[in-house]
C-alpha cells in the first residue's frame, strides 16, 4: 500500500498493517500490540488459549521486568524473551509510549526484519498511538 492510501487509513487501520506485516515479513505465530496496563491495541496472533488472560500476564511480566531493572542498576528494559516448551515469546517496549510488542516466535521465525530496525519501527508505531 503507497504512502497516499495510508494517510487515508485510521491509526487503528494504520496500526493494523504494520503489525500484520510484522507477522508476515518475520514469519511469526503472533504478534500482539497493547498497553502497558494489559488492554489490547492490535491483535494477530494464531493458537493461544486463554487470550483474554494472556495479554495482562504479558504486561504484568513487562512492569515486573522494568522494576527489576530500576531495582538492579537503574537500567531501563528493553526486551524480556521466555523460551516455553514449544513457542518462544519476545516482549519489546515501543519508544515514547507506554506500549508494547508481543512476538510469538516458532522455530521458523526471523527476528531479523523486525530488531534490524527496532527504534524506527517503534517509533512508526508511537506515532499513531491514541492515548
Amino acid at each position: 500500500m503507497n504512502e497516499k492510501n495510508l494517510s487515508d487509513l485510521s491509526n487503528i487501520d494504520r496500526l493494523t498493517q504494520i503489525i500484520q506485516s510484522l507477522k508476515e515479513k518475520a514469519n511469526l505465530s503472533g504478534i500482539i500490540l497493547s498497553y502497558r496496563d494489559g488492554r489490547p491495541i492490535v491483535k494477530e496472533i494464531e493458537e493461544v488459549h486463554q487470550i483474554d488472560q494472556f495479554i495482562p500476564l504479558i504486561a504484568s511480566a513487562l512492569r515486573s521486568a522494568e522494576d527489576l531493572g530500576i531495582t538492579v542498576n537503574g537500567s531501563n528494559l528493553h526486551k524480556i524473551i521466555a523460551q516455553l516448551e514449544n513457542v518462544s515469546i519476545m516482549i519489546l517496549k515501543c519508544s515514547g509510549k507506554d506500549v508494547f510488542l508481543t512476538l510469538i516466535i516458532n522455530e521458523d521465525s526471523n527476528l531479523k526484519p523486525i530488531l534490524e530496525n527496532y527504534e524506527e519501527l517503534s517509533k512508526k508505531i508511537a506515532n499513531h498511538i491514541e492515548i
